[in-house]
């Protein structure tokens, strides 16, 4: 084994900071230290800062979406909300895209929309995005389901399964 550390130069801030690797051997080490020093240009804090402006940026997007969308309000502290509204933009986005869905479909979704309000509803089942649309299909079997299922649902819910 052998251990390479490139010294790099951030982009934006011109700090210095350490990149380390292990390799199988020197030639590879030093092959790749090389490769570092000439491709590693952000600075961990810089990097830090910058996921954050883009988590801010996708929240403020899916909160503008949301509310453009007239979907309910959801609860909890600021932080909570904001991220919980990306994760259910992001569910709603890809099973049920709003502008695909009938009147009715679209009137269904914000009863279930509004039985979940919570912003820890929405964070806990973030990784579950399947499940989440399971349990909304067991819903609507359960509670608001017809001898015809509304077409704007069945259409866009159906073609996911």
């Amino acid at each position: 084994m052998a251990k390479a550390t490139a010294v790099c130069t951030c982009a934006k801030c011109g700090a210095t900071f350490e990149v380390t690797a292990a390799k199988y051997n020197r030639r590879k080490a030093d092959s790749w230290k090389a490769w570092a020093e000439s491709n590693y240009d952000e600075c961990p804090d810089c990097y830090k800062i910058r996921k954050q402006q883009e988590r801010e940026a996708a929240n403020t997007a899916a909160a503008e979406k949301a509310k453009g969308a007239g979907l309910p309000d959801l609860t909890g502290s600021e932080k909570q909300i904001a991220w919980a509204t990306k994760i259910r933009q992001d569910f709603i986005d890809e099973y049920f895209p709003l502008d695909q869905l009938t009147e009715e479909g679209r009137g269904i979704l914000m009863i279930w929309l509004g039985e979940h309000p919570d912003s820890r509803f929405w964070i806990d089942n973030r990784e579950l995005t399947g499940t989440l649309y399971m349990k909304f299909r067991k819903w609507y079997e359960n509670r608001v389901k017809t001898e015809n299922t509304p077409e704007g649902v069945s259409s866009v819910a159906s073609s996911e399964a």
